[in-house]
């Protein structure tokens, strides 16, 4: 596995990860103060008793104001404080994540976590602040405490989805009050987040889980594993992609817990020409649509990602549409008895037709093999890709061409991928002066934190790096320098080396005999200077 190139980097994790949510707000005038970057991703050994560092691993970054930096102790010298912590999932590995925090936020105040676990959606609340965890520094739950605690001390609320619904990926309504999950038997539901009626352990005050988590909808449709689910910008929408070829939109605005199909979006391992770097088989390849986002804030576009097995990937630009306005429902025929309620709504089902209009703008090859994860950045400017051959793409959708790409940064296919959630800057970045652009992960407990920059800001203004101004460039002229020394000792050491060797090879025999002068006339006379009368030393004149 090559390394990237610095700035760019690899860190070792404990465990294998299998899903990450990177949550991003930042510093706004005139304090610059209150941005904050959330990192979390989960994994694990194993869902078994005999599972190991089955984890949420959180990490955050909280900038202060001026005024609030001395009194705080946990600041650093640029005014932001960092937590860092663990959460147990138990026997279960999580494969969800998703982060939420309301533009309304209190300040200090952190974020709830959403994570996918086995037939469970469990929802924890994130502290920012060392503080804030439970016990405090000294007590139990702190950032180096148990993880076992800090789950059972960070709960907020769960749910049991079902037996063998087995829940793939999660995603928080714009307001933050309900959770799409996306199982692994193609059922998509929202839950809406209620104030808890009962208590127990855990939750934010220790006394019983805060939040209880009410089915209502779900959306019956897709016929293999969701994959992958995205919420409306504007909300009452859900985007759902799986491995059955589709990505599906669903209206989960109704009072009934039966969702809506709004529309159905056929993906393709072909190019728009017809063209398929697909295998040529007698059936037809399994097409797994691996990720899926609405591209504005109108939800007017979608963005899928499909490949097969094997082959190479292909991403579209859907543009949708509002379709036929449903026509009203039968009215009943005079003599004849009424309609049962359920023929009358399969009826009005089969008039009203598609709700929405979708049409397929582009298509076009994204990557040579199958994509396993895709992440859109919070600009909604880049898609971030991770294939099975560990390498990574940064694709710029005003272009639908390649950014970068970082070539089998993983030695395992990436399991997990964040795109940037803001293009300004975050807590914490200023200290290293990189903005990390994705954040990768795979089983193979390798994080990677890429960026486009070239080198880091803060060597340049420190002048510790190239480029940095007359104190970089004697730096430098004093590390060539230094360079030229080493060599020219290092060339002199082996010549010292030859030279003993072929003196004690023509010369063993006076130096055997420690007799110095005839030693001195063999090593002068036969290794380092030849005498002319010597044959084959001069030779006649043609």
């Amino acid at each position: 596995m090559p390394p990237p190139r610095a700035p760019s980097r690899i860190d070792l994790i404990t465990f294998p990860a299998f899903a990450s949510s990177w949550l991003g707000i930042p510093s706004l005038p005139p304090s610059n103060a209150g941005g904050l970057s959330i990192l979390a991703y989960s994994g694990g050994g194993g869902s078994a008793k005999t599972g190991v560092f089955n984890l949420i691993d959180v990490s955050s970054a909280y900038q202060l104001a001026d005024d609030e930096r001395d009194a705080d102790a946990n600041a650093d010298e640029y005014g932001v404080v960092k937590n860092e912590f663990r959460i147990s999932t138990g026997d279960e590995v999580g494969v969800g994540v998703a982060m939420f925090r309301p533009h309304n936020a209190k300040k200090g105040e952190g974020a709830l976590l959403a994570a996918a676990v086995g037939n469970e959606i469990r929802v924890y609340r994130v502290p920012i602040n060392p503080d804030d965890m439970p016990g405090g520094d000294a007590g139990v739950g702190s950032s180096s405490g148990d993880e076992k605690e800090n789950a059972k001390h960070l709960l907020m609320g769960s749910v049991h989805v079902g037996d063998g619904f087995g829940c793939n990926a999660v995603s928080w309504s714009p307001t933050g009050n309900a959770i799409a999950v996306g199982c692994e038997n193609g059922r998509v539901r929202v839950y809406m987040l209620l104030p808890a009626t009962s208590s127990g352990t855990g939750g934010s005050s220790g006394s019983g889980p805060s939040l209880e988590l009410k089915l209502a909808s779900d959306c019956e449709g897709h016929e293999k594993a969701v994959c992958s689910v995205s919420y409306h910008p504007r909300g009452g929408a859900v985007l759902s992609s799986a491995k059955d070829g589709t990505a599906r939109i669903w209206d989960v605005r109704g009072d009934s817990e039966a969702g809506t199909e709004l529309a159905q979006l056929k993906c393709s391992i072909e190019g728009m020409d017809g063209k398929s770097a697909a295998p040529k088989n007698r059936r037809p390849p399994q097409i797994l649509v691996r990720g899926c986002a609405f591209g504005d804030l109108e939800g007017k576009v979608v963005f899928t990602v499909a490949s097969g097995r094997r082959g190479s990937a292909y991403l579209s630009k859907w543009k949708i549409m509002p379709g036929d306005r449903p026509q009203p429902r039968p009215a009943p025929t005079p003599g004849k008895p009424p309609l049962t309620p359920a023929k009358s709504k399969a009826i009005q089902s089969s008039q009203q037709g598609p709700r929405l209009k979708v049409t397929e703008e582009v298509r076009l090859e994204c990557h040579p093999m199958p994509v396993s994860a895709v992440s859109l950045s919070g600009d909604a400017s880049h898609l971030a890709l991770g294939g099975v051959d560990g390498t990574v793409t940064y694709l710029k959708l005003e272009t639908m061409k390649p950014t970068k790409k970082w070539m089998e940064i993983h030695d395992l296919p990436v399991t997990c991928i964040a795109a940037r959630p803001t293009h300004l800057p975050l807590p914490g970045e200023e200290e290293e002066g990189i903005n990390v652009d994705i954040m990768s992960a795979s089983a193979d407990n390798r994080l990677s934190k890429l960026t486009l920059q070239r080198r880091s800001r803060r060597k340049n203004r420190d002048g510790s790096g190239g480029g940095g101004g007359i104190a970089g460039f004697g730096l430098g002229m004093l590390g060539f320098l230094f360079s030229l020394w080493f060599l020219f000792f290092c060339m002199a050491g082996v010549i010292l080396a030859i030279l003993t060797q072929l003196s004690w090879e023509a010369c063993e025999a006076e130096i055997s005999s420690k007799d110095i002068i005839a030693a001195k006339e063999c090593i002068w006379s036969t290794v380092l200077w030849a005498p002319s009368d010597r044959p084959g030393v001069s030779f006649p004149p043609h």
